[in-house]
């Protein structure tokens, strides 16, 4: 699989990730046009950018969820890899940039959320309370796919999908020791 097909693959699945995403848009559009400017002062408003965070939030979710669970076929029934760091060994053994590209592609697609959990709720904020929501998300993907055939229990794919989480936890610190020495 090269470049090209897997950009093929994202441009099939971000089209409902679009959809959604847009019709967040246009809601959150009238929302603050119809109703956000005629608020009271004395009531408390909802911040706009919030609205916006959780948007694209709803859209990531909905987009791991497309390349994790829907549309995938039955023909794992309840087979495991419990072999850490296979795809790596694979990859060296085959040298095979497939395999390497997968191992990649699991650690970016959780980047994302090791970035909106500490924007989104301060509570997550502390790398304490991120981890275990990370691994608890990757773990319930691998054990649904288990568990409906939709794919194999790997242990590589908590590890990259949890080494994701965490890169993306620190990016996030990094953008906000950024934004608060700026201030």
């Amino acid at each position: 699989m090269g470049v090209t097909d897997i950009m093929n693959n994202i441009r099939i699945l971000m089209l409902p990730v679009i959809l959604i995403v847009g019709a967040e848009f246009l809601l959150i559009g009238l929302y603050y046009f119809l109703y956000h400017k005629k608020q009271q002062s004395n009531r408390k408003k909802i911040n706009f950018k919030q609205l916006i965070l959780v948007a694209l939030f709803i859209g990531y979710i909905v987009f791991v969820c497309e390349l994790t669970i829907f549309g995938r076929g039955s023909s794992h029934f309840m087979q495991m890899n419990l072999q850490p760091f296979s795809g790596y060994i694979d990859a060296w053994k085959k040298y095979s940039l497939r395999d390497l590209q997968n191992c990649i592609f699991n650690i970016l697609m959780f980047v994302p959320l090791g970035i909106f959990l500490p924007l989104l709720f301060s509570k997550f904020k502390l790398f304490k309370w991120l981890l275990p929501v990370v691994v608890m998300a990757t773990l319930s993907i691998e054990t649904y796919q288990t568990l409906t055939g939709a794919g194999i229990f790997e242990l590589d794919d908590l590890i990259n999908n949890s080494l994701g989480g965490i890169i993306g936890y620190q990016f996030y610190r990094l953008g906000s020791s950024i934004v608060q020495h700026k201030k």
